[in-house]
């Protein structure tokens, strides 16, 4: 398994306080990053994380299509959304339909967002 996580998120300093979380999960390394669309995929290239937890508003309310645009082009990423603030629920579950193989939001708890 690749240790390696990286999260884009607009609110990095609101996902360090998780790190741990990570490192329980058996991710040794975490990246955190606000870079958008070109650097983003930039990064993911050099990086190769085997994790990509990405914050529901990193594009607003098209976050979730540019999920599934982010697996067209590397379709083994294991990509996870996590909602640091309010999303609305019916704009989450294209998470899943665009490719995210979980979505949480941080308002379920730090054990819920563990199970993600």
């Amino acid at each position: 398994m690749n240790s390696r996580v990286l999260v884009a998120s607009r609110a990095t300093k609101r996902f360090e306080d998780w790190e741990d979380d990570f490192e329980g999960a058996g991710f040794t390394e975490t990246r955190f990053t606000c870079r958008d669309r070109d650097g983003l995929i930039a990064l993911i290239r050099e990086y190769n994380p085997g994790l990509l937890v990405i914050g529901s508003g990193f594009y607003k309310s098209a976050t979730p299509y540019m999920t599934g645009r982010l697996l067209d082009i590397f379709p083994k990423l294991n990509v996870a959304a996590v909602s640091a603030g309010e999303y609305p629920d019916d704009l989450a579950m294209y998470f899943i339909v665009n490719g995210a193989r979980s979505y949480v939001t941080m308002n379920d708890g730090r054990r819920e967002f563990r199970k993600a």
